[in-house]
């Protein structure tokens, strides 16, 4: 049996900046997407560091991927979990769908077992709980670095 993890997390506050990412003047959507990102790979890493470990294959196997990228399913490259682990050729999260609107971020991974063993840990949340507090500030500043 495959788990696809689909934990849906919702930061308050982001709905309208994600809602309205098209709407932006260009500078400034492209100053969120890439400060999206940069928070992205931060809760990545810190999910990593917090996933438990028994081959190191769960734990290399989180990736971050975004709409439009070049990756329909992202590939681990190496990470925290890296040497001795078992990763697959095709691990690591799927590229959000195309029916989304505006600039979204996944992280995750699509191993077997990844939901059983979030559900017993919820590493990402963690993470991203981690992480919560200065999201919207380094959303808010990159904001206002691209209206400059």
């Amino acid at each position: 049996m495959i788990f696809k993890m689909k934990p849906r997390v919702r930061i308050l506050g982001t709905e309208l900046l994600v809602a309205n990412c098209n709407l932006m003047p260009p500078k400034v959507r492209k100053a969120a997407e890439n400060e999206l990102l940069k928070i992205a790979y931060i809760i990545d890493n810190d999910g990593k560091e917090m996933c438990p470990v028994k081959t190191g294959r769960l734990r290399a196997s989180n990736t971050v991927n975004w709409t439009g990228s070049a990756f329909v399913r992202a590939k681990p490259v190496g990470g925290v979990g890296g040497e001795g682990a078992f990763q697959g050729i095709n691990d690591g999260v799927g590229r959000p769908g195309a029916d989304l609107k505006g600039f979204w971020v996944a992280i995750g991974t699509n191993v077997a077992y990844a939901q059983e063993v979030h559900d017993r840990i919820p590493y990402l949340w963690a993470a991203m709980k981690k992480n919560e507090a200065s999201i919207k500030m380094r959303l808010t500043t990159a904001i206002a670095r691209g209206l400059r």
